[in-house]
């Protein structure tokens, strides 16, 4: 029973990584559509992934209070505000991106 429940889980797991090739079938005006809403969605799973897997440990640390809470917050709004001084641009404009600054290897250091 136990072989037949992991075979079944890998499926579906393959299943939805697979859905990512579906898009290439889009056109690309198709495609644009759905952009926005699928950088927002991975965005959005990885905060959360951070978060369900921090979480836990920091509180297990430190105990639950108003200071584990702020650090949290704290670290998203400097990372935000460090972004927004090294104007990180992603530029999808052929030609237009020399205007650009392309500041990654300042970004990879302060995130290391």
């Amino acid at each position: 029973m136990v072989w037949i429940e992991t075979i079944i889980s890998v499926i579906i797991v393959s299943l939805i990584s697979f859905v990512g090739i579906l898009f290439l079938a889009f056109k690309l005006k198709t495609l644009r559509k759905f952009l926005l809403l699928l950088v927002s969605f991975s965005a959005g799973a990885l905060i959360g992934g951070a978060f369900i897997h921090l979480m836990p440990e920091a509180v297990e640390e430190f105990g639950f209070g108003i200071k584990v809470s702020l650090f949290f917050i704290l670290g998203i709004v400097v990372f935000f505000v460090v972004e927004k001084f090294i104007q990180w641009r992603h530029c999808h404009e052929p030609g237009k991106c020399k205007i650009h600054p392309r500041p990654f290897a300042y970004m990879n250091l302060i995130g290391d």
